[in-house]
C-alpha cells in the first residue's frame, strides 16, 4: 500500500514539474546575433505538460510522467516560440511558390518518387483496410519510401485485443496491400531505424528482413554485420538514388545492447539538450554516396519529439548541417503528427529566379552552400505524420502522400519538382470491432 501511494505521489510530481524551456544558441555566431534558430527568446506559452518528452526515458521514468505523456498525446503541443512560428510562416510562402513555379525540363530523364510517414500496426481488418483510391494515387509515382515502424513476423502472434500496445507485430498485408498492377510492391525502400525495431526481438528483425527481401523491398537502418554498408543504392531511368536511415535510439536500450544487429543510431537528434548531435556517420555516408556516383541522396531520420506540431529549433540547425553535407531530402519520422516543411537553396540556386520580381520582393529564402558548388535545392520534411496507424486523435490519424518528380537537366544536374500532396485519414468505423480503413481525404 505504501509503495502504491509513493508511486502515485511521484506521478503527480511528474505532472506538476516544468518541462525543458532551454534557449538554443550557436556559439559560433556573434554574441549579438539574433538569427533564428541560432538565437531566440523562448516566449512559448504552451501548457507545462506539453514540454514533457519521453524520448530517451526508461519505462520507470515514463510511468512517473504518465499523466503528462497522456495529456500531451491527447491534446498535442500546438505552439512554439514566436520566432519559429514567424520563420515557418515565411517558409510556407516559399514552399507554395516552389509548388507553383515548375523548373523547365530539358531532358526526358526523370523519375516520380513518393514519400510517406510511419507505417504502424493497425490492429485489425488487415486484408481489406485499404481504400482503393489510395493505391490508385500511389501508382502515379514510380515507387515510394517510408518508415516501417513495426516488425512483420509471421511466426509471432499479431495482437488485436487492446486498442494499442507498447510492442508491435503486424500482418504481412500491411505491406502487401500496397502493390502495383503487376503485383509488385509500391515501396522501393523502407527505413527500419526506429524506436520499435526491437519490439519482436532479433527473431522479429530477421523475419521482417526476410519478408522485405522476398517482396524486393530495399531497407536501411539495421544490419546483421558491422561491416555491411549502412545505406542502399539503385538506379532508375539513368538517375542513381541513395537511401540511408537512422534513428535517435530505441525504447529499451537493453534490447539494443544484447542484440546481434547493428542499428544506425545518431546521438543528439532526440532528446535535445542532453548531448551534442553527432552527425559524423551521416556525413560519412553522404561522402560515400558522392564517391559512388549517387545523384539523389535521401536521408530518412527518426528524430524529434512526439506529438509536437513544430520541430525543435535544434532540429533546424541539424537539418541545415545535413543538407550542407549533401542531402537532397531529409525524410523525417517519429512525432506521429505532420510538421512543417522547408526548402533550402544552395550555391546560388535562387539566382535562377533573379528576374522574377514576385520572388525577389516577397520571399526570404534560406541560402546555404556545400562543397559541390553546384546550384541545387533541398527539401526537409520534419515529419509526414502517420501513414498507417491505430492511434487516437485526428492529428495522429492523418498522414501525407508526398510526390516529387526528380529529373536531370541540361547541365547534367539533378533537380526536382513537387508533383502532388495528398492527405490521408486512418478511420475507424463505429462497428463494435472498430475496423480500420485508410482513405484519401478528398479535396473540396
Amino acid at each position: 500500500m505504501k509503495k502504491t501511494i509513493l508511486l502515485l505521489l511521484f506521478i503527480l510530481l511528474g505532472w506538476c514539474k516544468d518541462g525543458n524551456n532551454q534557449v538554443v544558441i550557436n556559439t559560433s555566431l556573434p554574441k549579438d546575433s539574433c538569427v533564428f534558430p541560432y538565437s531566440y527568446v523562448n516566449d512559448d506559452k504552451s501548457p507545462r505538460y506539453t514540454f514533457y518528452r519521453a524520448e530517451g526515458s526508461n519505462a520507470t521514468q515514463i510511468i512517473l510522467h504518465s499523466i503528462k505523456y497522456l495529456r500531451k498525446y491527447k491534446n498535442k503541443k500546438d505552439f512554439t516560440n514566436s520566432a519559429e512560428m514567424k520563420y515557418f510562416e515565411n517558409q510556407s510562402l516559399i514552399f507554395d511558390w516552389v509548388i507553383k513555379h515548375k523548373v523547365s525540363k530539358t531532358t526526358d530523364i526523370s523519375v516520380k518518387i513518393g514519400l510517406v510517414g510511419d507505417l504502424m500496426w493497425i490492429r485489425n481488418n488487415w486484408s481489406s483496410f485499404l481504400d482503393t483510391k489510395v493505391p490508385e494515387q500511389m501508382r502515379k509515382a514510380d515507387f515510394w519510401f517510408g518508415n516501417l515502424e513495426t516488425p512483420i513476423d509471421k511466426n509471432k502472434k499479431v495482437k488485436s485485443f487492446f486498442p494499442d500496445y507498447f510492442n508491435y507485430n503486424s500482418d504481412t498485408a500491411l505491406l502487401s496491400s500496397f502493390s502495383n498492377l503487376a503485383k509488385s510492391s509500391l515501396f522501393k525502400a523502407l527505413s527500419l531505424a526506429n524506436n520499435h525495431v526491437f519490439d519482436a526481438g532479433d527473431d522479429g528483425i530477421a523475419a521482417t528482413i526476410d519478408y522485405l527481401n522476398k517482396q524486393n523491398i530495399l531497407y536501411s537502418g539495421i544490419s546483421k554485420n558491422v561491416n555491411d554498408k549502412s545505406y542502399v543504392t539503385f538506379t532508375e531511368n539513368g538517375i542513381k538514388f541513395g537511401f540511408y536511415a537512422a534513428c535517435w535510439g530505441v525504447n529499451n536500450a537493453k534490447k539494443l545492447d544484447k542484440s546481434n544487429y547493428k542499428l544506425n543510431v545518431i546521438k543528439g537528434i532526440a532528446p535535445f539538450g542532453k548531448e551534442q548531435a553527432d552527425l559524423t556517420e551521416i556525413k560519412n555516408v553522404l561522402k560515400e554516396m558522392k564517391s559512388e556516383g549517387v545523384d539523389f541522396k535521401i536521408i530518412s531520420i527518426h528524430w524529434g519529439a512526439e506529438y509536437e506540431t513544430y520541430p525543435d529549433p535544434q532540429q533546424i540547425i541539424i537539418a541545415r548541417e545535413i543538407v550542407e553535407s549533401g542531402a537532397d531530402i531529409i525524410l523525417g519520422h517519429h512525432p506521429h503528427i505532420i510538421q512543417p516543411f522547408e526548402v533550402y537553396f544552395l550555391n546560388g540556386y535562387e539566382l535562377k529566379f533573379k528576374n522574377d520580381i514576385s520572388f525577389k520582393d516577397n520571399y526570404l529564402p534560406i541560402k546555404l552552400k556545400d562543397e559541390s558548388n553546384k546550384p541545387r535545392k533541398a527539401l526537409v520534411l520534419y515529419s509526414l505524420g502517420n501513414f498507417t496507424t491505430e492511434m487516437f486523435t485526428k492529428l495522429c490519424q492523418t498522414g501525407i502522400l508526398f510526390e516529387l518528380n526528380v529529373f536531370r537537366n541540361e547541365e547534367n544536374s539533378i533537380d526536382w519538382d513537387i508533383n502532388n500532396i495528398s492527405y490521408l485519414l486512418n478511420k475507424r468505423n463505429t462497428h463494435p470491432k472498430r475496423q480500420h480503413k485508410l482513405m484519401l481525404i478528398e479535396k473540396e
